[in-house]
């Protein structure tokens, strides 16, 4: 066996890496690196499906050359796209590559109109059923195509990473999984007759219909409830007469917003538990309130139990107030780091997995344990390619296959997807942080393009997130919110607008401020150069009134986006962005040193 030597990553991640990897490359090809007491998922002591998953990642470069050739290529000889490039003539990866170019959506959103308008045959032979719709980053909707084949692939990557989540902890009690906050609505239709909606819509209807026909501790009313406080205080007052096992949601600032909720209206929460239904006051139907008499009728010894709780410690932890919760699922990539402190003390003592890296186009990476950022390429799902970070706005950018790719790098993401995004650049950008057999293991980083540079630094968005998320630990300010925007007045520089969780001081202001820049310079040696050669101007801190980002997340809502959509960045590139909020102190780098 290799020895091994610890590498030590952001958030405390560790990674074993065998020592001739800080020396040399054999043969050109990258040495594998494991995670943590990785060896222990290779001997015998490995359950069943996560042996399956390790073993079917053996062959990285087999199984998606079969996959291209037999799942995307031989089937789509036929339709229009398929005619145009060639597919009858490819038979390698390469040629495929040689064939059909890298695109973006703009490339494809001729195409894809002309199969919402009902035409047939164009990007696919097999019928699309219906469409994805997702803002992404862009201000214009994208329509994602969907066949029959592109959900049974989603399906079973869902499939692989339940069955792991219920093979480690088999106490989840199907009955107590919370897996949606919100229904974002019923379908809509294309001009062509097809129905669209969000991806989180359709899965609700999916599992509502099929795999989850069980009863749910949430009906789609609940759900659907319009104001997202009214909403989420409603859940909360039904979670806290539930035996919950797992809370499962993409973005953890949905449990972070019902953490809050929870803490804030802990004594009249307890109040309806014991009295029953729903006070008045809240933004929800007489359906609703029916709903809750009626399921609800009252339960004072369920109330004297959180009673109990609260008066002991001022607050309702997870742990206690659910004592069979085995397991919070929410995406836990370095980007969302904020997030995940503030989440800390509601779900102190639970195990936490993050969830499938996914977005509308496809799906990138199934976690395969507890406590880690990201998890394994699906390689049996969609054909993925990569390209190296500081080459993807390059015209033609050349791109790297998964088993090609070097540990601790960060790519861009390119899908092939049985939905007819061929060589689609979805703009997600990955770490590799190992292999398992000749796979990658990957977590997303940020968007590509999601950085900001004024004069050569650079930034990215998770360097951003890193930063704050170690200043703020370090300095015990809790942060409900944050971005990095440029300003060019009086000289170029970087303001970072925050809302804290009062109380805090002017000294700790100033000191925030100071360790933010050392912090960011110690990621980004362009940012700490260029403000040593004073070609960067010193940063501000902008402190928002409390409640600034929740209204924000409002306001998107209004606008049509999910709760699930609703991604507040931590770097933008906009001059203008600290203007839509209320400015309650500015602190200078000058005043704070």
């Amino acid at each position: 066996m290799v020895a091994c030597a610890t590498i030590n990553c952001n958030h405390g991640m560790r990674f074993e890496a065998p020592h001739e990897l800080a020396t040399h490359q054999k043969m050109g090809k990258p040495l594998g690196v494991r995670l943590k007491r990785w060896d222990e998922m290779t001997t015998g002591n490995v359950k069943p499906v996560l042996q399956n998953v390790l073993r079917s990642a053996e062959d990285c470069k087999g199984t998606q050359r079969e996959l291209l050739l037999q799942h995307l290529i031989m089937p789509n000889k036929s339709c229009e796209f398929g005619k145009n490039f060639g597919f009858s003539s490819i038979r390698s990866v390469s040629d495929y590559q040689h064939a059909v170019p890298v695109c973006d959506y703009e490339d494809l959103r001729d195409p894809i109109l002309r199969m919402a308008r009902g035409e047939s045959n164009i990007l696919t032979s097999e019928p699309v059923r219906r469409f994805f719709i997702t803002s992404g980053s862009m201000a214009v909707p994208k329509y994602i195509p969907v066949t029959p084949s592109f959900i049974r692939d989603k399906s079973r990557a869902f499939q692989i990473f339940w069955d792991l989540v219920m093979e480690a902890h088999p106490g989840i009690v199907r009955n107590g999984l919370i897996f949606n906050f919100a229904d974002t609505g019923d379908d809509q239709r294309t001009p062509g007759g097809l129905p669209c909606s969000s991806e989180n819509s359709f899965w609700n209807a999916f599992w509502r219909g099929g795999a989850g026909k069980g009863q749910r501790p949430l009906p789609r009313e609940i759900l659907k409830i319009g104001d997202s406080e009214a909403r989420m205080y409603t859940i909360a007052r039904i979670m806290l007469e539930t035996d919950l096992t797992v809370p499962m949601t993409s973005n953890p600032s949905t449990l972070v917003a019902l953490a809050d909720v929870i803490q804030r209206n802990a004594t009249r929460l307890i109040a309806e538990v014991r009295s029953g239904g729903l006070t008045a006051g809240l933004s929800v139907s007489k359906e609703i309130l029916a709903y809750m008499r009626s399921h609800f009728p009252g339960n004072p010894i369920r109330a004297r139990e959180l009673e109990v709780i609260l008066n002991d410690g001022g607050a309702l932890p997870a742990a206690r107030v659910w004592p069979n919760l085995q397991l919070a699922v929410c995406w836990r990539s370095p980007a969302v780091a904020p997030y995940m402190d503030l989440l800390h003390p509601f779900l102190a003592g639970i195990p936490h997995r993050d969830y499938v890296t996914m977005a509308s186009e496809g799906i990138m990476a199934i976690p395969l344990q507890d406590e880690v950022s990201g998890g394994i390429l699906p390689i049996h799902t969609h054909f993925f390619e990569f390209i190296p970070e500081e080459s993807w706005n390059e015209p033609c950018p050349a791109t790297l296959l998964g088993h090609e790719l070097e540990p601790l790098g960060n790519y861009v993401v390119v899908l092939s997807t049985s939905a007819g995004m061929y060589r689609y650049s979805i703009g997600d950008v990955v770490r590799v942080r190992g292999f398992v057999g000749s796979t990658p293991f990957i977590e997303f980083l940020h968007r590509a393009g999601h950085t900001c540079s004024l004069t050569g630094e650079k930034l990215t968005e998770s360097q951003v997130a890193d930063a704050v998320s170690d200043v703020s630990g370090r300095m015990r300010l809790v942060i409900h919110g944050f971005t990095l925007s440029p300003a060019v007045r009086p000289f170029p520089h970087y303001v970072l607008s925050v809302e804290f969780e009062s109380p805090y001081s002017k000294r700790q202001l100033n000191d925030f401020l100071l360790s933010l820049d050392h912090d960011l310079g110690l990621r980004n040696i362009e940012y700490q150069s260029k403000r040593r050669s004073r070609r960067l101007g010193s940063p501000e801190l902008y402190v928002l009134r409390p409640g600034s980002y929740a209204q924000l997340r409002q306001q998107r809502i209004r606008a049509g986006a999910s709760d699930a959509q609703v991604k507040i960045t931590g770097l933008i590139r906009d001059i203008d962005w600290h203007q839509q909020f209320q400015i309650i102190e500015r602190i200078s780098y000058e005043s704070a040193a």
